[in-house]
Parts: structure tokens; C-alpha cells; sequence
């Protein structure tokens, strides 16, 4: 959009609430950063600042769905979800992309922590604490605060039948759809490897080429791995996951 009162009348009525934000952007010349950022699905996911104004940055954010009694599958941004709840070593840093994997996983193809705690019947989710200031004499005040709800959105439609020209979208362009794909697969899987069930997606083109030293030939219907740290305290036990690739 060339007219930039008019873009910045848009995204402004978009979200009523976080109007200021794209105001001072415009006026320091950071819009255009931002939404290149954004056709690339590339902005910073900052869970504080997601907190503080009640935005959905992530998925991960979401909280984890409650499995019915013998459910044998959770879904992949669950695991995701309590992967990184679990704070294991490996999943202490958020998925790049705020974007949920597809599809599910059997409940007996995911590692121990997801397996325990997707069964426990226990709610699991991200809650914000509270906010520690520091003060200039050295001091710290805390705030704790309540629960933040998302925001709602609260524009309106707009009656009227809009045209929309898509002359210029490329169809055959999947460069975004392969690096979001490739990179929450090598998130999720990278530690432990990919589950048999998952061998059509280990072997497609986006992903077959990563370049990791655990990665073996896909050969047979299983492979075992013996480790000796399994969570720091599986130590010097031998453990396996029969249907690993």
C-alpha cells in the first residue's frame, strides 16, 4: 500500500488497543521493518511483553488441552507445549515461529516428561507471575498481577463485497511453508529423533537434508539409542525408545 495514512488508518482500526504502537512506529520509520518482519513470519516472540498487553504471540502461550481418559494421542503443539513446560535442557528457548505444528503423536512416540504429564489430569499452561522492579537505591519492589485474558479484537466488519486481486501472489513460492516446517520439526525432534510413525515426514524433501550427528540410515522397523544422561538422573542407565528412527 503506497498511502501510509491510509496503511497506518488500517492496522490502527485492526486493533484499536495497540493503535499508539503502530502510531510511534510511523512516525519513527519503523513500519516498514515490521511488516517485512511479518510477510516472513519472523517477529521476536517475547512472552513478558506478550503477558503485559494480554497478546497471543505463540502457541505455545495456549494452554495445554485436557486428554479424555484413554485418549492414545495428543496433539503435536501439546507436545510442543509441555516440552517446553518441562524445561528440559533442549526446550528452554521458544519455537522461532509462533506457528503450531500439524497433526498428532501417539502418546507411547513422545519421551518421558510429555508422556507423564500428558496423563496426570492435571491443567498445564503458562501463567504470568508478576513483574520485580529495580529500583535505583539497589531495592526490588515486586508486583504479582491476576491472570491476563487474551485481548478480543474488537473491530468491526465491514459490509460490502470487497475485490481482492492476487496477480501478483505466487502460488509455487513455499520458501515460508518450508523454513516454519523445518523448524518446528528440528525443534520438536532434533533431541530424541523421529518416531517410525513419523518417517514420511523425516524423509520429505524440507526436512530430509538436516545435517545432524544422531541422525542414522532409516532402515528396519526400529532403532535403539542408549544414553547415560537421560534429565540428569537417568545417569548411567540404559534407555531405549523402541519405535525411534
Amino acid at each position: 500500500m503506497q498511502d501510509q495514512h491510509t496503511l497506518l488508518r488500517v492496522l490502527m482500526k485492526r486493533d484499536p488497543s495497540l493503535g499508539f504502537l503502530w502510531l510511534g512506529a510511523f512516525i519513527i520509520g519503523a513500519q516498514t521493518r515490521s511488516l517485512q518482519e511479518a510477510r516472513q513470519a519472523r517477529w521476536k516472540i517475547d512472552l513478558h511483553v506478550a503477558a503485559w498487553t494480554g497478546t497471543l504471540m505463540s502457541f505455545i502461550q495456549e494452554p495445554v488441552s485436557t486428554l479424555a481418559p484413554g485418549t492414545k494421542e495428543l496433539s503435536r503443539a501439546d507436545e510442543c507445549r509441555l516440552m517446553y513446560l518441562s524445561h528440559d535442557q533442549f526446550y528452554t528457548t521458544l519455537p522461532l515461529f509462533p506457528f503450531p505444528p500439524f497433526g498428532s503423536t501417539a502418546i507411547t512416540d513422545t519421551n518421558i516428561d510429555v508422556r507423564q504429564h500428558a496423563q496426570c489430569e492435571t491443567s498445564h499452561g503458562l501463567e504470568y507471575e508478576g513483574l520485580t522492579w529495580r529500583c535505583r537505591s539497589g531495592q526490588r519492589t515486586t508486583t504479582t498481577f491476576p491472570r491476563i485474558p487474551f485481548r478480543t479484537k474488537d473491530r468491526q466488519l465491514t459490509n460490502g463485497n470487497i475485490s481482492i486481486t492476487y496477480d501478483k501472489l505466487d502460488n509455487e513460492d513455499d520458501d515460508c511453508s518450508e523454513m516454519v516446517t523445518r523448524n518446528i520439526f528440528t525443534w520438536l525432534r532434533d533431541d530424541d529423533g523421529f518416531p517410525i510413525a513419523e518417517r514420511a515426514i523425516r524423509e520429505h524433501e524440507w526436512i530430509d537434508n538436516l545435517d545432524s550427528d544422531d541422525d542414522c540410515p532409516i532402515t528396519g522397523d526400529a532403532q535403539y539409542t542408549a544414553g547415560g544422561n537421560l534429565h540428569g538422573w537417568l545417569l548411567k542407565t540404559m534407555t531405549k525408545r523402541s519405535n525411534s528412527l
